[in-house]
């Protein structure tokens, strides 16, 4: 997300704040670490280990595809995956949570398509959904129309197994094992319409452990969007996009914000232990949330969207490691740009999910 979508205003002041943000930030600077894949701190701890395996999380990357010059950066995010995987760290899957593209546009939806296209043929589920910034005119979301279908079909990814609506892949059901158990992983488009949700509840098997993906969950650190208790108060909430334009939202306001996620489909599931999501801007970039689900276990949420740190991002993901003991996750925070970790309480910490 970036600041307000108010229609004709909102373009005219967005097409200002980029192009002053093209002109202040010194692109000539990007330099990007080449040096082979560095998996030692700055104290030198080694960060990941042989025997886990790995899920990827990619935050809002619109300012990579939008700014010809931030392109490497995302290039660079896929490389370092590659080379990670390729090392032995056994890289089970890439998550990417929303605002693919800054204006729906084809030549941005068109630079998504060729650098995720690095993942093909990798045995690496890659999932993608869409953001406020993916729907409407120049991502306004001013409608529900957006041309993400028409470049990502996941279809022919062994790990897929179900979507929404035929062809139509912002709410899509995957599938991959981590040692040796299965993980469904499950994404929702922005603000989901009630449907999505219903058929994401008839979907998932309830027997498997289970990461949600969608795009406006965390409104900040510890605290879900919640529009019935705070309305506006918490701005960019699905639900004022859906009051903004009746195009996006229907006659009823069709949207789903993170509490209503949570009580209609995580709280139902004994086994959605994950929940991805970006869309908030720094200062409330990063946070997280442990919640008790109605069965008793502990659900991770996780916000991270890197895209109002220098260069659109600075190459930043988080990797989720799985480690051999069926038990417990590492996140670790990773520059691809800088080949370096930060490993600050917020950015790098433990979750026991078989606790």
């Amino acid at each position: 997300m970036f600041f307000s979508n108010y229609k004709i205003g909102y373009v005219l002041f967005l097409s200002v704040a980029l192009v002053l943000q093209s002109c202040f930030w010194d692109i000539g600077k990007i330099d990007i670490n080449r040096d082979p894949f560095n998996n030692f701190d700055d104290s030198g701890n080694s960060q990941l280990e042989k025997d886990s395996e790995i899920i990827v999380l990619i935050p809002d990357i619109q300012y990579y595809t939008h700014f010809k010059q931030y392109h490497k950066i995302l290039e660079s995010m896929l490389d370092r995956i590659n080379e990670i995987n390729e090392k032995g760290y056994k890289v089970k899957a890439v998550v990417q949570v929303g605002d693919v593209t800054e204006t729906n546009s084809r030549n941005e939806w068109e630079t998504a398509k060729r650098i995720f296209g690095k993942l093909d043929g990798k045995n690496i589920a890659c999932v993608l959904t869409t953001g406020n910034h993916d729907y409407g005119d120049s991502g306004t979301t001013n409608s529900r129309q957006t041309y993400f279908n028409d470049y990502f079909d996941f279809s022919s990814q062994s790990s897929f197994r179900s979507c929404y609506s035929d062809k139509y892949y912002e709410n899509s059901l995957f599938e991959v094992t981590i040692h040796g158990r299965p993980l469904q992983l499950l994404s929702l488009e922005f603000g989901p319409r009630q449907a999505a949700i219903d058929w994401a509840d008839s979907v998932l098997d309830k027997s498997k452990m289970s990461l949600l993906v969608t795009h406006a969950y965390l409104f900040k650190n510890k605290e879900r969007f919640d529009w019935k208790r705070f309305g506006r108060l918490q701005s960019d909430s699905p639900y004022r996009y859906a009051e903004d334009s009746k195009q996006f939202g229907g006659e009823n306001n069709d949207v789903n914000d993170g509490q209503d996620v949570w009580n209609k489909l995580v709280n139902r599931h004994e086994n959605i232990r994950f929940v991805l999501c970006g869309h908030k801007i720094k200062p409330d970039y990063i946070g997280n949330l442990l919640s008790e689900n109605s069965y008793k276990k502990n659900v991770l949420e996780m916000l991270f969207n890197t895209q109002n740190l220098p260069n659109g991002g600075d190459g930043w993901m988080q990797i989720l490691e799985f480690k051999k003991d069926g038990k417990s996750l590492g996140v670790k925070t990773y520059s691809s740009l800088h080949n370096k970790w930060d490993i600050t309480p917020t950015h790098q910490y433990t979750f026991f999910y078989n606790k």
